[in-house]
C-alpha cells in the first residue's frame, strides 16, 4: 500500500499535465474494459435486445425492493466525485463554459455505460449467481468470451490506481486552495 501511495504521489508531484495524462490513460483502459464487455455481450449473446425485460424484477417482491435500495446506494457511490472537477477548474481555459459541459457529458456517458454493463452482465449470468460472485464483471466476461477473468481483474486494479491518483490530485488542489 505504501509503495502504491508513494508512487501515485510521485506522479502527482510531477505536474498537473502529466498527472492528468496518466489518469486519462488509465481511464481509457478502465472504460475500454467495460466497452469490451458490452461488445462481447452484443456479439456473443444474440438475444441481448429481446432479453432487456430480464433487467427488471417484479416490483411486488421484497427482493426487488432490497435490490433497488442496494443498487441506489451503489449508484450514489459510483457518481461521487463528479463535483470534484471544480477543484481543478483553474487549469481550464474557459472554465465557465467547459466545466458544466464536461460534468453533464461525463454523467450522461457514465450512466449509459453503467446501464449497458448491467444489462449485459444480467443477460450473461443469472442474477443470483452474479450476486454470489466476488468478481461479477470478471464472471460475466468469462462466460461471454471464454477468456480468462484475469483480464477484468487487471482492469479493476487499473481502476483502483486511477481512483487513487485522482484523489491525490484533488486533495492537493484543495490543500493548495486552502493555503491560498
Amino acid at each position: 500500500v505504501a509503495v502504491v501511495v508513494l508512487s501515485m504521489g510521485a506522479i502527482a508531484a510531477w505536474g498537473i499535465k502529466e498527472c492528468v495524462a496518466f489518469a486519462g490513460a488509465m481511464t481509457l483502459i478502465e472504460v475500454g474494459g467495460l466497452v469490451v464487455l458490452i461488445a462481447a455481450g452484443a456479439f456473443f449473446e444474440p438475444g441481448l435486445i429481446t432479453r432487456l425485460p430480464e433487467m427488471v424484477s417484479p416490483p411486488a417482491s421484497i427482493s426487488a425492493v432490497f435490490g433497488l435500495v442496494s443498487a441506489t446506494l451503489l449508484a450514489v457511490f459510483a457518481f461521487i466525485g463528479f463535483e470534484a472537477l471544480v477543484n481543478v477548474s483553474e487549469e481550464l481555459h474557459e472554465p465557465q463554459r467547459t466545466l458544466p459541459r464536461a460534468i453533464f457529458l461525463t454523467l450522461a456517458l457514465t450512466t449509459l455505460l453503467y446501464v449497458l454493463v448491467v444489462w449485459v452482465a444480467i443477460v450473461a449470468v443469472p442474477p443470483a449467481e452474479l450476486a454470489a460472485s466476488k468478481a461479477p464483471l470478471a464472471l460475466a466476461f468469462e462466460r461471454l468470451t471464454g477468456a480468462s477473468p484475469r483480464t477484468m481483474s487487471a482492469i479493476a486494479v487499473v481502476a483502483t490506481l486511477n481512483g487513487i491518483i485522482v484523489q491525490i490530485i484533488l486533495a492537493s488542489r484543495v490543500m493548495y486552495g486552502l493555503a491560498r
